[in-house]
């Protein structure tokens, strides 16, 4: 703690005791030294220099006069009780009036620059709030003080496709609007709130393990249902959280911090949007090796196609399925896609899975055909694929070589990629031109107005899990899904709800006219053989 904070922690009674008995003192000192003739009178220059430190230019000012006033009627001899001229006693004053002033404002600034600069280490400039080094001292604090408490960090994946739609000028309003947003679950002293290298932590005192999961239940729950307006757009936010609970044994604050990165990255690399570190967690994957073994994973087929059907509400039956990648690796088993597919995108191998993604699926298709079975499939493209326009033309061939067979390939691309990178809608028109069919994955957790329907170059919408999985408790889930449905269709677009977990949610949306279902209800991705058997081929 710094000299200016514990004045600061002196109470105001505290302090006028002080300088008075300091006062009476220093006078009662220059009396019995002879009187303000000789030069011990300078001592009284240290309680109203004091009073300018403790109280500013009020105080030194004040004491200038209390110390003037009361050497006016001490005598400048005390043994021949000689006084002093009004001259000397009013210059005095003015001397002291100045020196009180200036100590003062000096004082006043040192204080302002001391607590500039604390704000600065210890909150962010922009947002205004507490900052990574205020983290860690809370931390530490209650640590010191043996508290129960739980950390949490949060990862918004999609900060950079929102700055590029609404336009990087405005990435300080995009922070300033989510950060108030955050400032929600700030509902009492246990909770605090802190901003640092685009996460966002939280401080939760006298939270337990269950305490802790249901906050981040809650938090999570809101982050994801409910859109950001900013600029007219509206915003769904795709967040990822690692939290840790303090469990005595560690005493670092740094340790504990890592710990709760450590599950926020297995959070980022698993399906899970949240999750609470323990000792048993796995290691995350080490994906230097792991690209370098993708090309051999691939050609030893490591690597291998699951079909999930999607089931047309109107006629009840199956047209179309979507292919979904599956890796089981020789040390790790089964790795989600998620965890790998966002560092193949980082690299050219994303083209040679989606390459083989379409040989593949161009030969499961030919087979079908064979036994009668007349199937549309959907495959996702990434932006790393159509921006590469060597690899567009090699698709291209791949399709026209393989005609009429890759009229029922489907490409499917997330609606932040196709905001996002708007230049890519000539390289779709010449897939289009191929009869090739396209789809917006994950509708609504971007970023669009519905507005922007009209714009996109898609014949599918495929509304998000999210918005379905609590579809008949949620109101407004329900007015996002009807209102979509509804101005897809003026578009001449059909819908697909992903993510249908029960019977009733199927009712609901093929009352509301909704074209298409994928979920595990209906059901589950498969390999080839069971999807054969599943269609009764």
């Amino acid at each position: 703690m710094s000299l200016f904070e514990k004045i600061d922690k002196i109470k105001t009674h505290e302090k006028i005791i002080f300088l008075f008995v300091l006062y009476c003192n220093s006078l009662f000192f220059i009396y019995i030294t002879g009187g303000t003739k000789y030069s011990y009178t300078h001592i009284i220059y240290i309680p109203f220099l004091l009073s300018s430190v403790l109280f500013g230019m009020r105080g030194g000012i004040i004491g200038s006069l209390i110390s003037s006033t009361f050497l006016a009627i001490m005598p400048v001899n005390t043994e021949t009780l000689e006084m002093q001229s009004f001259t000397n006693w009013f210059t005095r004053l003015i001397i002291f009036l100045i020196f009180g002033y200036i100590s003062g404002f000096i004082s006043r600034q040192a204080y302002r620059e001391y607590y500039r600069m604390k704000k600065s280490t210890y909150y962010d400039n922009l947002l205004g709030i507490p900052n990574e080094n205020a983290f860690k001292l809370a931390i530490d604090k209650c640590i010191e003080n043996n508290e129960l408490f739980s950390i949490a960090i949060i990862y918004i994946e999609n900060k950079f496709e929102i700055d590029n739609t609404i336009g990087h000028s405005k990435s300080e309003l995009t922070l300033k609007t989510i950060t108030e947003l955050f400032k929600k679950y700030q509902v009492d002293k246990k909770i605090e709130f802190f901003y640092s290298n685009n996460n966002y932590k939280f401080l939760l005192r006298d939270f337990s393990h269950e305490g802790t999961h249901k906050w981040l239940k809650n938090l999570n729950h809101n982050i994801l249902e409910f859109p950001l307006n900013i600029e007219d757009f509206v915003i769904f936010l795709k967040a990822k959280i690692g939290a840790v609970i303090y469990n005595y044994n560690l005493k670092d604050s740094d340790q504990i911090i890592k710990k709760a990165f450590i599950a926020m990255d297995y959070s980022r690399n698993s399906e899970n949007d949240f999750y609470i570190y323990n000792d048993n967690i796995k290691k995350t994957f080490d994906f230097t090796t792991l690209i370098s073994e993708f090309k051999q994973g691939l050609n030893n087929n490591f690597l291998y196609l699951e079909y999930q059907p999607k089931l047309n509400l109107k006629e009840n039956k199956v047209y179309s399925v979507e292919a979904l990648i599956r890796w089981n690796h020789k040390k790790y088993g089964m790795i989600s896609p998620s965890s790998f597919i966002p560092q193949l995108e980082k690299t050219y191998y994303i083209n040679d899975l989606t390459y083989w993604i379409l040989k593949t699926v161009i030969k499961d298709i030919k087979e079908w055909k064979n036994l009668g079975l007349n199937l549309k499939v959907s495959i996702n493209l990434t932006p790393r694929n159509i921006q590469d326009e060597i690899f567009v033309d090699k698709m291209l061939m791949l399709f026209k070589e393989n005609e009429p067979y890759s009229k029922q390939i489907e490409f499917e691309m997330t609606e932040t990629d196709l905001m996002t990178k708007i230049d890519s809608h000539k390289t779709l028109d010449k897939f289009r031109e191929q009869g090739i069919i396209f789809a917006i994955d994950d509708f609504r957790t971007g970023y669009s107005s519905l507005a922007y329907l009209k714009k996109i170059p898609a014949d599918y919408i495929k509304i998000d899990r999210i918005f379905i999985k609590e579809l008949l408790s949620d109101n407004y889930d329900k007015e996002i899904v009807d209102t979509t449905i509804k101005l897809a269709h003026t578009f001449g677009k059909q819908i697909i709800a992903e993510g249908v977990e029960n019977h009733e949610t199927l009712e609901f949306l093929k009352k509301i006219n909704c074209d298409e279902i994928q979920g595990y209800y209906y059901a589950k991705p498969m390999k080839k053989i069971e999807l054969i058997k599943f269609l009764n081929f």
